[in-house]
């Protein structure tokens, strides 16, 4: 008997998601196919946008208009693509990690196609272009990684929908010996994520962080961190470089003293991926309050949370100074994700739900039923 066939759909970026899926599916003895929904290199041209923008009163548009012209080419190519691995290699089930951006484009996942279609919500379907909630009725059962999504997902597709949080990839956030990282990763508080420079999502994590600006802090991330907004912003101070991919994430998780953390104002119920990478590191992790953070850890514990500036900074300074309690949590925390919150147990999870792991798979049910109905014929 063949093994489980898996493709997966998402983006290849530095937070390294799609490979930690490949990975968990792995580690569950599937054959997995990915297929990238990021645009080629030759699809859009840097350049020419940038060109496009300087043009004066209507370069805006016109750059505006070459983006639109550019995704739209990458989004029929990769639709073919998808159309035709799903013939060819023929999958029992198709995984889309379904974020801003997705090329996918919808009725193409039609009854038609004999495949277990699941969509695994990693970003709110109704916010940024709204287009993500225009496939939701193209699976069989929908995910979401952050509670508030579920009930108005499932009003707009008329599809079961359950939270499925994220979780971490033991293989690329796991604790790394001092010795073994190098001096440029070295830094005692840390953030890394995006700066969201020139957007109301970036408003939050800039205020936060300047209230600790001056208690050694490093910043990973666009080079919008090293723009002031003041002239007593200290942010482009604490900037270190640019956007790190998961391996160097990792050390510098491990080189800190303390990992902040700071959702997307998206996040409103749960928690994002960043949270169990931080912690599956062996890292000490402070992270703003989100309800129903508390399934997933237990505050004060293996994680330590705050609630506004004050907080964040009292807790800072306290935990700074705290050695033996810093790493007491630290190793609370790793423990936990190693115990519940790895990709394998979310993909294991996915399978068991749709019968893969607990009865003859869907693309065997289908052949006999087909069979039978030929021999009765």
């Amino acid at each position: 008997m063949r093994k489980l066939r898996v493709l997966v759909t998402g983006p290849d970026n530095n937070q390294g998601l799609l490979r930690f899926i490949e990975e968990g599916l792995v580690q569950l003895s599937a054959d997995v196919a990915v297929l990238s929904t990021n645009p080629s290199r030759n699809s859009v041209s840097p350049a020419l946008l940038g060109l496009a923008s300087r043009m004066p009163v209507f370069g805006w548009r016109l750059a505006a208009k070459f983006e639109d012209l550019c995704f739209a080419s990458h989004a029929v190519q990769f639709n073919v693509r998808l159309k035709s691995i799903i013939a060819q290699w023929m999958p029992d089930i198709l995984i889309s990690l379904l974020c801003w951006g997705d090329p996918l484009e919808p009725g193409l996942l039609d009854a038609s196609i004999d495949v277990y279609k699941v969509g695994w919500l990693m970003d709110d379907p109704f916010l940024h272009t709204g287009s993500l909630a225009k496939v939701l009725e193209s699976f069989d059962a929908l995910y979401v990684v952050d509670g508030s999504w579920a009930e108005p997902v499932r009003l707009a597709s008329g599809r079961p929908v359950e939270m499925l949080a994220c979780g971490a990839c033991l293989k690329s956030h796991h604790p790394v010996p001092k010795d073994r990282i190098p001096a440029r990763f070295n830094c005692d508080t840390v953030f890394v994520g995006t700066s969201y420079r020139g957007q109301s999502a970036g408003i939050v994590r800039r205020k936060l962080l300047r209230s600790v600006a001056d208690l050694h802090l490093s910043i990973y991330g666009d080079a919008g961190w090293n723009s002031s907004d003041s002239d007593d912003d200290r942010l482009p101070e604490c900037w270190r470089g640019g956007e790190l991919n998961s391996a160097e994430a990792n050390l510098v998780y491990n080189a800190a003293s303390v990992v902040l953390n700071i959702h997307h104002p998206q996040w409103r119920l749960g928690t994002s991926l960043r949270t169990f990478a931080i912690c599956a590191s062996g890292a000490f992790q402070l992270v703003d309050w989100r309800p129903e953070l508390e399934r997933f850890f237990d505050p004060g514990t293996e994680i330590v949370t705050y609630s506004c500036r004050e907080e964040l900074r009292e807790k800072l300074i306290y935990y700074r100074a705290n050695d033996t309690l810093r790493l007491q949590i630290a190793r609370a925390g790793l423990d936990r994700v190693r115990a519940e919150h790895t990709y394998s147990d979310r993909l294991r999870y996915v399978l068991e739900r749709a019968h893969f792991l607990t009865r003859p798979r869907m693309r065997q049910v289908v052949e006999c039923t087909r069979a039978a109905e030929r021999y009765y014929a």
